[in-house]
């Protein structure tokens, strides 16, 4: 039997509040209690950590942070006698933190993950965090009028300064924009292709030499997932594909993507390679892939951090979603 797969970044502790986010109240006493705590990112959305570990600042001790960007994340009821309220902040430059001994440094968000430092509950926490901040970093100005926007009910939209009643807001108003704008997630397919007992696997230029990946593209509107995956199969490798069989998702915060798994079963095997997406991609039997899996062959996988490498996994594991029999 098929179970639920938990890749890297998913599986939340955070209870959001989206319910309770109108209060404006609710918000502003969470921020000042003492429970109150924050990931700290700084201008390029690296994560303060210590010791490869995320490193969390009471909210209080971040002294002055006018100017940079706050967000409320939700609670995290950490066991039955403690809740934090949960925050994010980029910081200025100049930050200086109130109570923190010396050693503490900005660390990206994958070597974080990669070291194997942070739980299930961090890794999710540090994603959400990064990928908001990002969100309202780069949605400063509306996109129907160009004016500024700003950050509302926690950090949960942005809001033209041109719209003057906010969600009741209509088009025939004089003077008025519509514009409001809710965090993004961009969907992004990802397949590994099954033709009995090898699988498709492609690689970029640029990526570090003997990496090879599970196929995948950004899904275009009026698509389906399983429409985007036959389409991006066939545009980077010419290989016509059938069935699509769901195996997971991933949040995947660089920036703010969501990765959409798949199993798929070839109908077509010649490769025909766009040299504009990829630098080849060709046929690996299973064998192969296991020994990937294991480093014991030239060839490598993306890390198990990565969706591609549970795709990968349950193709060599012969889990019974890969079988096409």
């Amino acid at each position: 039997m098929w179970r639920e797969v938990v890749n890297a970044y998913a599986a939340s502790p955070i209870d959001r509040r989206n319910n309770f986010r109108k209060d404006e109240g609710m918000i502003a006493a969470s921020e000042d209690s003492p429970c109150a705590m924050t990931v700290v990112l700084d201008n390029r959305f690296r994560l303060l950590s210590d010791d490869g570990g995320l490193l969390w600042v009471q909210r209080r001790d971040l002294g002055d942070s006018s100017g940079s960007l706050t967000a409320f994340l939700g609670d995290w009821k950490r066991n039955e006698c403690e809740t934090w309220s949960c925050f994010a902040v980029q910081v200025e430059p100049s930050f200086s933190p109130n109570g923190l001994k010396p050693g503490y440094k900005f660390s990206e968000l994958r070597g974080l993950t990669g070291n194997g430092k942070l739980s299930t509950e961090e890794n999710a926490i540090a994603a959400h965090a990064k990928s908001l901040l990002e969100f309202h970093a780069k949605h400063q100005f509306c996109g129907i009028c160009g004016s500024e926007t700003v950050s509302e009910m926690g950090s949960s939209r942005r809001r033209c300064t041109r719209n003057l009643v906010g969600e009741e807001a209509t088009p025939d108003m004089d003077d008025n924009c519509t514009g409001m704008w809710f965090p993004r997630t961009d969907p992004v397919v990802i397949a590994v292709i099954v033709d009995a007992d090898r699988c498709l696997l492609g690689r970029k230029a640029v990526w570090p030499k003997g990496v090879f990946s599970a196929l995948a593209g950004f899904m275009e509107h009026g698509e389906s997932c399983e429409d985007a995956v036959r389409r991006e199969v066939f545009e980077e490798a010419g290989v016509c594909v059938g069935t699509c069989r769901y195996h997971s998702s991933q949040p995947w915060p660089f920036p703010y993507s969501l990765m959409v798994g798949f199993l798929c079963k070839a109908e077509t095997t010649e490769i025909t390679v766009d040299v504009d997406e990829l630098e080849t991609a060709r046929w690996f039997s299973r064998a192969e892939v296991l020994e990937m899996i294991k480093g014991t062959s030239d060839n490598k996988l993306p890390p198990p951090m990565a969706i591609a490498n549970r795709l990968c996994m349950a193709f060599a594991e012969s889990d019974s979603i890969a079988s096409f029999d």
